[in-house]
């Protein structure tokens, strides 16, 4: 019997012996989202600039390249513009979460300065202050570089462009009115931070 245990003990280590010897990275960062605009007959809706606060975790599954989950988070604030009624304008907090699933690939040989390219899939929560909070897919890419400080530690500068998915049309509201459209928004920004590289 306790051979056995042994036995199951050490094919269930062999998972996390491999994990182990992974490499993976941590970048966390902060940045400017720039905003977008959609127009409609009577006026146009227009989510502001605002900060991008970011974390990332990746783990290199071959050689140059890393999968990589990532969170995203803008605090913005949505105008409802009409041209011939402007009792009708309305202004609120717009929040929007990103929960994005993605690979990068790195370019040339340097240990030093790595540039890369990335992209992949996820969902949007998008929670406006007056109206009911609402779910899409979406796309994104992203291109940047680290600057390696040492062996674990590094500088990440990076610009992202988010694409959400809008199968029947995008609506928001901000209470009392709406727009519906559909149109596809497309939100970039650039952003700053910090890796840590862990692993073999």
């Amino acid at each position: 019997m306790k051979k056995i245990t042994l036995l199951i003990l050490f094919l269930a280590l062999i998972p996390m012996q491999k994990a182990l010897a992974q490499n993976f990275e941590i970048t966390a960062s902060y940045g400017a989202q720039f905003g977008a605009k959609l127009n409609f007959p009577d006026g146009y809706l227009k989510v502001e600039n605002s900060g991008q606060l970011g974390v990332s975790l990746g783990m290199e599954i071959r050689p140059n390249v890393v999968g990589e989950i990532s969170y995203f988070r803008h605090e913005s604030e949505l105008r409802d513009v009409y041209y011939n009624r402007p009792n009708l304008n309305t202004s609120s907090d717009l929040n929007m979460d990103w929960l994005l699933l993605g690979a990068n690939h790195y370019f040339g040989k340097s240990q030093i300065i790595k540039p890369f390219l990335g992209g992949g899939l996820g969902v949007v929560f998008v929670s406006p202050e007056y109206d009911e909070n609402s779910t899409r897919f979406t796309f994104f890419f992203k291109g940047g570089a680290n600057f390696m400080l040492t062996d674990r530690f590094g500088l990440n500068v990076q610009g992202n462009l988010f694409l959400p998915i809008q199968y029947e049309g995008f609506y928001i509201g901000t209470g009392g009115s709406g727009v519906s459209t559909q149109s596809t928004i497309a939100l970039a920004g650039i952003s700053a931070g910090i890796v840590f590289k862990l692993g073999a």
